[in-house]
């Protein structure tokens, strides 16, 4: 047996192997900076569905206050409580309630629907938990132990988050009277209300970031609703570069 094998404490050779078995599982586990990026942004999402959080407001005469941010999901099922619930905040007391929208009520079936069906793909589906804020909580927290699963968690809650975010302050999306430079087309048959209808191709969907963001600015996106091709930032002004003769 080679002299410079070290075998530890116990010296057989099961521990090596089980040592070397432990160094690997590590190896396995490390995750590069810009996933551990991705997982650290993953987490936020987590915490702007699930957790309250503050922000600050501006009250009228008082200048600028601390207040607190309800999770999304919150939110939502606030929109579609029926009128007449138990408030969660017991005591047999009644609460008025807000009617039942039906766009929110499909976005939470959707995203019901959808965590659903990623749950028997995690390990330890028979521990999973029952409700859906405690199985998006243990879906994340999979994430130290599974990096795989980093990208599609991380692309999945910030749908959600977007849906949620956009479903109460709409973005504010505007035709544009250009022609896509890379497909060439200026319009676009579409459906509403069951029936086609002729729009511009190229479309701005103007969103407002968040107050807890850096920048505030309006977040701009070009795409064409022909070809898929998208713009922005820096994209946006050499678009509107190659198409400014067309206005």
């Amino acid at each position: 047996m080679p002299e410079h094998v070290d075998f530890g404490v116990c010296g057989c050779w099961g521990c090596v192997q089980e040592s070397a078995g432990e160094k690997a599982l590590m190896q396995e586990i490390v995750v590069s900076p810009g996933q551990q990026l991705k997982r650290a942004k993953t987490w936020r999402l987590r915490d702007r569905l699930l957790s309250w959080s503050p922000e600050i407001l501006q009250v009228e005469g008082h200048g600028p206050r601390v207040g607190m941010q309800k999770p999304l999901l919150l939110e939502l099922q606030e929109q579609i409580r029926p009128s007449g619930e138990v408030g969660a905040g017991g005591g047999g007391g009644v609460e008025p309630g807000l009617p039942v929208a039906a766009d929110a009520l499909s976005l939470m079936q959707d995203i019901e629907r959808e965590m659903n069906e990623r749950i028997w793909l995690l390990p330890n589906t028979e521990e999973r938990p029952e409700k859906l804020g405690e199985r998006i909580g243990w879906w994340v927290d999979a994430l130290t132990d599974h990096p795989d699963l980093i990208d599609e968690c991380y692309k999945v809650l910030g749908s959600w988050v977007r849906s949620i975010e956009e479903l109460f302050d709409p973005p504010t999306v505007v035709r544009l009277r250009r022609v896509c430079p890379a497909c060439h087309s200026s319009h676009v048959v579409e459906e509403a209300n069951g029936e086609k209808v002729q729009n511009r191709a190229l479309v701005a969907t103007i969103r407002r970031k968040p107050a807890s963001e850096k920048s505030t600015a309006p977040a701009v996106v070009i795409d064409c609703k022909v070809c898929g091709a998208t713009w922005s930032g820096g994209s946006i002004h050499e678009l509107e570069q190659d198409t400014r003769e067309q206005g």
